[in-house]
């Protein structure tokens, strides 16, 4: 699902317009490290740096395991240049990172620019951003000419209201080209190729047995390439399939294991769309994909996506509970919002016991948060070390600290309706109480910060 953000650039031409760039991302999900279905390494990462020659943003559409793109927002607030550099955990053995803007011109047309950006072994990406084109100068990754060329003929499929076959020798046409360009020496921008060819194939014959073999035999889990091109591929592939699969038979013993991952991924993304969300008729496909390793890896991140928790039971649940601050008193979370008035509140429940809670406090406390956005620190920690809990808590200088009783009933009642299975974990509420995100990322994670300072659009996310 694709929304607009909308980015306002004053411009610096002589006719003083004020130009609204739209970028086009992706909705984003949690990262979550423990997925075993990519070549991920804990300590391998990618540096990102934008040149800037004066104040000005932009954002980098980066995708994630589940092949959802997520904004990596580039800031320069400096009136002078600077060069603004960001870390990102690579996922992918090879993935396109992409730019899209949209322009409106002086004769109510719109500029759209497109860049994207094939990544494999760069550890470092150095990009210099025009304030002036609101574009990135040229680079060596750039990959602009094929998805320019298989752009241009998806919209023709797309516009083209009578038989589109006929465009297939068009598109063989474009293929042909580019195998014979990248066969020798450019295998990686071969897979790529391949990529765009049939998810272009799949929007003139849907059902093509190309596709089937391709994904079933050639797409493997070490020479896929992470990009937005896939996430069509796959979301289409499903879409056409969803109540035809035999999903008894979709398992290792009668598919190989990487069909079988790219499968889930594609009917998890075709279960979270707003509009399949809690249908009965996809009853089937959620049930099989709780089955697969995808799920058992991503279980909470999953979930809130395909069934989300109930608002009212979550807010009935919320206001039964009990808590205490470091001089024992009690109070409910309606008192503790009351008494701490925020537009939002980020809840963190954490343990003493717990070095990553401990990280993600610390790291909280070196962001600048948004003003319209409080944390509340919620303690799990057993009854015996309560003692230790409010010494802790004074030493991280937590400033709405709370223990929570696990042992009352109301306390269990709660905790097992979230479905909490570790921590630490966020979630993110308005000052209703009404639940804006049941399974927030960690401080440690490049969305974190984003999300909050967007926090009035969450609806869109």
């Amino acid at each position: 699902m694709k929304f607009f953000n909308k980015i306002i650039f004053f411009s610096n031409k002589p006719y003083g317009l004020l130009l609204f760039i739209f970028t086009l991302i992706f909705a984003c999900q949690k990262k979550d490290n423990t997925s075993n279905l990519y070549l991920h390494k804990a300590n391998d990462s990618i540096k990102i740096a934008v040149n800037f020659a004066k104040q000005d943003l932009t954002l980098l559409n980066i995708p994630d395991k589940f092949l959802y793109s997520y904004p990596l927002e580039f800031t320069n607030t400096n009136d002078g240049s600077k060069v603004v550099q960001k870390s990102i955990y690579r996922d992918h053995a090879a993935m396109v990172l992409y730019y899209t803007s949209y322009i409106p011109l002086q004769n109510n047309g719109i500029k759209r620019i497109n860049q994207n950006y094939l990544v494999s072994k760069e550890h470092f990406i150095n990009l210099e951003f025009n304030s002036t084109s609101y574009n990135f100068e040229k680079h060596k990754l750039n990959i602009d000419s094929i998805s320019k060329h298989y752009d241009s003929i998806k919209e023709k499929i797309l516009t083209l209201k009578t038989d589109k076959s006929i465009l297939k020798n068009e598109l063989d046409t474009l293929y042909q080209f580019y195998n014979k360009k990248f066969r020798t020496k450019e295998t990686l921008k071969t897979r790529l190729n391949d990529l765009y060819f049939f998810s272009r194939l799949q929007l003139i014959d849907s059902l093509n047995p190309r596709i089937d073999n391709f994904l079933k035999k050639e797409l493997k889990k070490d020479n896929y390439i992470a990009s937005d091109v896939l996430f069509e591929l796959l979301n289409g592939y499903v879409t056409n399939r969803i109540n035809t699969f035999e999903y008894n038979k979709l398992n290792t013993k009668h598919f190989s294991e990487s069909y079988i991952n790219f499968v889930s991924i594609g009917i998890f993304g075709f279960l979270r769309f707003k509009d399949n969300k809690g249908e009965n008729k996809f009853l089937k496909a959620k049930q099989w994909l709780r089955s697969t390793v995808l799920y058992k890896n991503n279980t909470v991140a999953i979930d809130k996506e395909i069934s989300p928790l109930n608002n009212m039971q979550f807010k009935k649940t919320l206001e039964e509970l009990t808590f205490f601050n470091t001089l024992e008193k009690m109070s409910s979370f309606k008192k503790i919002i009351n008494q701490h008035p925020s537009p939002y509140y980020l809840i963190d429940f954490w343990a003493t016991w717990c070095a990553p809670c401990i990280q993600g406090v610390n790291t909280m406390a070196k962001l600048k948060l948004p003003k319209n956005l409080k944390v509340i620190s919620i303690s799990l920690d057993k009854i015996k070390d309560k003692t230790k809990w409010k010494n802790k808590t004074k030493a991280l200088n937590q400033n709405i600290s709370y223990w929570l009783d696990d042992t009352s009933e109301a306390t269990k009642t709660f905790l097992k309706f979230i479905e909490l299975q570790s921590i630490p974990r966020y979630i993110l509420i308005d000052n209703n109480m009404n639940l804006i995100d049941q399974a927030f990322y960690r401080p440690e994670d490049v969305q974190f910060l984003p999300k909050l300072q967007n926090i009035k659009n969450h609806k869109y996310w």
